[in-house]
């Protein structure tokens, strides 16, 4: 039974589908692919311009653009186009269903969040058509879903205050990534460039004095020299030593598919540690899997997975041990002791990514 004042009409009654916009073929507009949707953030903006050609998905500044294929419906690719300059209206990929608020109907914020709901979500990817890998929401599969929608007035005080929590939800996302960029640029200064030994040998840095990124504390334990190694020069009292030498053998992981539905433990994917700088697991899915399968791939504290595909060398760190395994396209490093766990995070992605 809806609250008082909710009704209870068809999706598409409730927002408006793929809205006119008027462009002029030939003209410059701002324009957003696919790859500009992150389900992670609210907003899309254009990074580019891109002359329109007829063709693609058309729509104008707090319209909702829905990923209508796979994998990136599934992967949460919702979000509103945020025009950025004078330009109101854009152009983008043609795998977007471009949805609004309906006038007397339906707030264009309170649009948005209703499109992110897990039941429309869900319904759209249960509509899916098509050969695997390739399939597709029907537009007007939308017909055939029901939505509550509140008065106008409700509508807007529900936007608002979701809003309110995502802007939160960005400045904590914006800290962490800075703070993220932050310990990886003083991992690559401390054990790669070897900054501390550098500034020891052309006394720059004394004892009892600090540097920036260089503590005093720190400044007995950081060696004060060079030595010869197989790998060029590396500080004094350092080894060289293969990831085989202070890890296990790297695991790939299970195969299967993925579920909304509690029906085994998480199912740790690529498309849950390459968004953020840590693992949401309320929204990782579940799996199907033997006793024998998840001993072999359950998850530990300290485990390091580094993604092989998709998104290759961006990784994680398992903080605590998990009713967990995880999926085939990432590969488990597991160190032989403790002390090795955040070197090798960190020390593995850098190297893996190239940045080193």
């Amino acid at each position: 039974m809806s609250p008082i004042g909710w009704q209870e009409i068809p999706f598409s009654e409730a927002l408006q589908i793929n809205p006119t916009v008027r462009l002029d073929r030939g003209s410059i507009y701002p324009y957003v692919d696919m790859a500009s949707v992150n389900a992670d953030s609210r907003n899309a903006g254009s990074v580019v311009g891109r002359e329109f050609k007829g063709g693609g998905s058309k729509f104008q500044n707090g319209d909702t653009l829905m990923a209508r294929i796979t994998p990136c419906l599934e992967n949460g690719k919702i979000a509103r186009y945020l025009a950025t300059g004078n330009q109101q209206v854009a152009h983008g990929s043609t795998e977007f269903i471009v949805l609004r608020g309906r006038e007397n109907v339906t707030d264009n914020d309170f649009a948005y969040y209703l499109t992110r709901w897990n039941e429309v979500r869900n319904y759209a990817i249960g509509q899916m058509t098509g050969t695997s890998g390739r399939q597709r929401v029907p537009v007007d599969s939308l017909d055939h879903l029901t939505v509550e929608i509140p008065p106008l007035t409700e509508q807007r005080t529900i936007a608002h205050i979701l809003g309110t929590l995502d802007d939160k939800i960005e400045l904590n996302r914006r800290m962490n990534e800075t703070l993220e960029a932050m310990a990886r640029a003083l991992f690559k200064s401390w054990f790669v460039d070897f900054d501390p030994v550098h500034a020891k040998m052309e006394d720059r840095w004394r004892s009892g004095e600090s540097l920036p990124g260089l503590p005093a504390v720190l400044y007995d334990f950081c060696p004060s020299q060079f030595v010869d190694s197989e790998l060029g020069e590396i500080p004094e009292g350092w080894e060289v030593k293969t990831l085989g030498e202070i890890c296990y053998k790297p695991q790939y992981g299970y195969t299967a598919s993925a579920n909304n539905t509690p029906i085994g433990p998480k199912f740790l994917r690529i498309t849950d540690i390459n968004k953020k700088a840590w693992i949401e697991w309320e929204s990782v899915p579940y799996c199907e899997i033997t006793k024998d399968d998840f001993e072999k791939y359950r998850l530990h504290k300290g485990d390091i997975l580094i993604a092989r595909m998709a998104d290759p060398g961006h990784g994680c760190m398992i903080e605590g041990d998990r009713e967990a395994v995880f999926a085939s396209y990432l590969i488990r490093f597991r160190p032989l002791h403790e002390r090795y766990t955040r070197f090798c995070n960190t020390g593995s992605i850098l190297t893996i990514t190239g940045n080193s």
